[in-house]
């Protein structure tokens, strides 16, 4: 898909959230016994994890800045903010130790850590991927979101527009964390095997 404008793009996110989080609606309408698998609902071009992609990609710097000699610095993804937000908060835990987001930022961080080490073989679009399965598995996507919207705007700088993107975009912002509150409601506890593999206590 080719986002043409930064407006676009946010008009493409409500459609695909919406989309992906209907089928997931669908999914588990259905008597246990009659659902399939839930890989290609969660994972395949229509998905949530490509959704998430999508929506975290609004507006993110194309690289890391320019390197001599070769016009350009590293490619950044999804991912990379994913880490960054970690240092982050893996940095200050004494403004959240004893909050009532305690527990939702140790398993954020305890997440990372984890995907990044178990599955370091695994491309960054991969280990993304597992990030999204596990925040479903663990009923904390909507809380990991809201993580990603609270880190420092220094942080967000570093990798996004200032302006143009999910976290920044208040209407943007509260409409995907609505959309996905609903998915701590569902079952993820049987996730085929593969979508976590190499994750440790998972």
């Amino acid at each position: 898909m080719i986002f043409l404008s930064n407006r676009s793009h946010a008009d493409d996110i409500y459609e695909l959230l919406g989309r992906s989080i209907n089928q997931l609606v669908k999914y588990f309408d259905e008597p246990e016994k009659k659902r399939g698998l839930i890989t290609p609902i969660l994972c395949g071009e229509d998905g949530l994890v490509n959704a998430l992609e999508k929506t975290l990609s609004y507006g993110l710097k194309k690289s890391t800045g320019n390197v001599p000699f070769f016009g350009g610095g590293r490619k950044r993804y999804a991912w990379d903010f994913l880490i960054k937000v970690c240092d982050e908060y893996d940095g200050r835990r004494s403004q959240w130790q004893r909050t009532k987001q305690e527990k939702t930022i140790i398993y954020y961080i305890n997440g990372v850590r984890s995907i990044e080490k178990g599955l370091a073989t695994f491309g960054k679009d991969g280990r993304f991927q597992s990030w999204c399965c596990l925040a479903c598995k663990l009923r904390l996507l909507s809380d990991w979101f809201q993580l990603l919207t609270q880190c420092s705007d220094s942080c967000l700088q570093q990798f996004y527009d200032p302006s143009n993107n999910c976290f920044r975009q208040e209407k943007l912002n509260q409409f995907i964390v609505n959309i996905l509150q609903p998915i701590r409601d569902f079952d993820f506890a049987h996730l085929e095997p593969a979508l976590l593999k190499g994750l440790a206590g998972v």
